[in-house]
């Protein structure tokens, strides 16, 4: 825009008597002023993100669904570690050992057992 000022002015008015519109100061109020210096700056990453959002759902109607499979995939496979690292982390492997020999204990040297958690810690990596 050469000749004219670039910068436009215009005002936002809310009605605190609306939901949507209190809400709308209160998050202005309340915004953390590192990432959103400005009313101004806010609006306007707020504006876009929303308006790019809307663009994506038009090109991509079935966008909502898969961002909700994708965030219980997601949920599921955290909690599905979660429980399983502790119980494979104190998974030992011992071998039946050979009928004639069987009065005698088992014992995993600790490099093989060092080498079980090894190897449950990759198979738990498949989950993230």
């Amino acid at each position: 825009m050469s000749g004219k000022s670039a910068i436009v002015n215009t005002n936002l008015r809310l009605n605190l008597n609306r939901e949507e519109d209190r809400l709308a100061w209160e998050h202005l109020q309340s915004r953390d002023k590192t990432l959103f210096p400005s009313y101004s700056k806010t609006v306007v990453i707020a504006l876009n993100d929303f308006f790019r959002r809307q663009q994506m759902l038009a090109e991509d109607p079935l966008l909502e669904t898969r961002e909700r499979e994708d965030a219980f995939c997601r949920k599921l496979s955290d909690s599905v570690v979660r429980d399983l690292k502790p119980i494979l982390a104190n998974l030992t492997v011992q071998t039946v050992p050979a009928p004639e020999s069987r009065n005698e204990p088992t014992v995993i040297p600790d490099d093989q057992a060092q080498r079980n958690r090894e190897l449950a810690d990759q198979a738990l990596s498949v989950f993230g």
